[in-house]
């Protein structure tokens, strides 16, 4: 009899994020001046149990990377 897969894959291994903006003010760097033109930036948020039976517990580092269309999140 074949062993048991300890790591078998949840009931819902896909999960699903939308990518928000992010604005942020930017300090003139010259004091006195005014603030630059914000600037906005792409942002995920990603949270739940499943991280954490996924192998991620609370205070855990991570490598996250990066390739076009791609994230890999792996711990460090």
């Amino acid at each position: 009899m074949a062993d048991a897969n300890l790591n078998a894959l949840h009931a819902h291994p896909e999960r699903h994020a939308t990518v928000q903006e992010l604005m942020r003010w930017r300090p003139s760097p010259k004091e006195g001046r005014p603030w630059r033109t914000p600037r906005f930036f792409p942002w995920l948020r990603i949270a739940g149990i499943w991280l954490e039976q996924a192998g991620f517990p609370p205070g855990q580092r991570v490598r996250i990377q990066v390739e076009h269309g791609r994230l890999v999140i792996t711990p460090d």
